[in-house]
């Protein structure tokens, strides 16, 4: 494959007018050797399907669940890079992935799916009580969203809550930051300028292993290309300042940071994040914050402003929001997916918390995903990442319910499982 590239680049070169501007398709990086096998952690097949069926149990007596599923995936992967460059790295990860997922559905047909995802290292899985806790949680909440008005259209301000402000950046920032190379993107020409409200700072950094008292999973030393990875500061009191890179260089950006993520089925290498860490001065309150959404609803002349408190963040989640009214009060909705929510909407930020929180999510071929949307052969292809930031308050955002009929409700109630005799057998 990499002959192949290789003669294409040259025809191309000798057969087609030179832009000036045209980076190098590969740049050199120095030899590395690192051989840090992974001392991978026993994972007990059988204690984790026991804690699976021990948490979706929960589910079972619950009339108004139509469908649920308690999932524990584990990955080990061990990988080995070997270049004519004379760089050798033999590395591995291990994490698991436990997705507590539910589905119920309203009186008017509308299919509610709310999830719990947890991407953590074998050593630090959750008890079996507190999954549990999530799974009776998660019944709580679709009993009170399936009885709860049905906001089709909205347009206007919006808070993020910090829980999911992470998948915000995640969705919406961390795919920009990176030197164009093949992938033909226009960040490069946005270095410089202001991308971010006045005192935002952004840095991903692959290098640090805690924030607070929380494990961030993006940790590495050395990205898919054998490079030393290398922390980066991407934004600096609201300007782009930098991108990250992989060997595939940029027009500006020229050597990579070792950021270098591959991707399965012999897609290009692409740059991606690993522990994006948001940070930004002056910082609100929670009352504060919502005291400010409702100054920005008065300024429209609107009747409510939101505020999402799970989901929205690009990763496949369905949105948990809450109307809140010129009284202050809050009011549980049913909403529909964020709509057009791109890079540039971020530069109006009227607001940011003063608490931060950290999100975990994952990535294949440096591209955020669902966490479990992870197929048995990507596992060699897919990081865990971490984001770490504060809520944020945006002045206009549209979300919007999908359109088109819904299934009716069943006519009957589902029965009790605890009263569902199993059949025997035919003789």
């Amino acid at each position: 494959m990499a002959a192949g590239r290789y003669r294409h680049e040259l025809t191309e070169r000798t057969q087609s007018a030179v832009d000036p501007e045209q980076p190098d398709a590969f740049t050199p990086a120095p030899k590395l050797v690192s051989k840090t096998p992974m001392t991978a952690a026993a994972i007990d097949r059988g204690a984790l399907e026991s804690l699976a069926r021990r948490v979706s149990a929960v589910f079972r007596e619950h009339a108004h669940i139509r469908d649920a599923e308690v999932t524990i995936a584990a990955s080990t992967a061990r990988r080995r890079f070997v270049s004519t460059d004379g760089t050798v790295v033999d590395s591995g990860r291990q994490f698991v992935v436990v997705t507590i997922e539910a589905e119920t559905q309203a009186d008017d047909g509308d299919i509610l799916t709310r999830q719990i995802v947890h991407v953590v290292r074998p050593d630090a899985l959750p008890s079996a009580e507190a999954l549990e806790a999530d799974a009776a949680g998660l019944v709580a909440d679709l009993a009170a969203l399936r009885k709860a008005p049905l906001l089709r259209d909205y347009s206007g301000p919006v808070l993020f809550e910090a829980d999911v402000a992470g998948g915000l950046f995640a969705g919406v920032l961390a795919t920009e930051l990176v030197a164009s190379g093949s992938w033909r993107g226009d960040a490069d020409a946005k270095l410089g300028q202001l991308v971010l409200p006045r005192g935002f700072d952004v840095v991903d950094d692959p290098l640090v292993a805690r924030f607070g008292e929380h494990a961030l999973l993006g940790q590495m030393t050395v990205d898919d290309e054998g490079t030393r990875a290398e922390r980066v500061q991407l934004v600096k009191d609201g300007k782009l300042v930098g991108l990250l890179s992989a060997r595939a260089p940029g027009k500006k950006v020229k050597q990579s940071n070792g950021h270098g993520f591959s991707a399965p089925y012999g897609m290009d290498v692409r740059p991606g994040i690993t522990n994006l860490l948001v940070t930004a001065k002056g910082g609100l309150p929670d009352a504060a914050l919502q005291k400010k959404l409702m100054g920005l609803v008065r300024e429209r002349g609107a009747e409510f402003g939101l505020v999402i408190t799970a989901g929205g963040g690009g990763f496949g989640e369905g949105v948990t929001a809450y109307r809140v009214g010129k009284d202050g009060k809050r009011e549980l909705v049913r909403v529909g997916h964020l709509q057009g929510l791109e890079f540039r909407h971020l530069r109006d930020i009227a607001a940011v918390g003063k608490v931060t929180a950290v999100r975990h999510a994952m990535q294949t071929g440096g591209m955020p995903m669902p966490a479990g949307a992870v197929p048995p052969t990507m596992a060699g292809f897919v990081s865990p990442i971490s984001i770490v930031a504060p809520a944020v308050l945006l002045r206009d955002a549209e979300l919007h319910a999908f359109t088109g009929g819904n299934p009716k409700p069943p006519a009957y109630p589902r029965p009790s499982f605890s009263n569902t005799k199993t059949p025997a057998r035919a003789p």
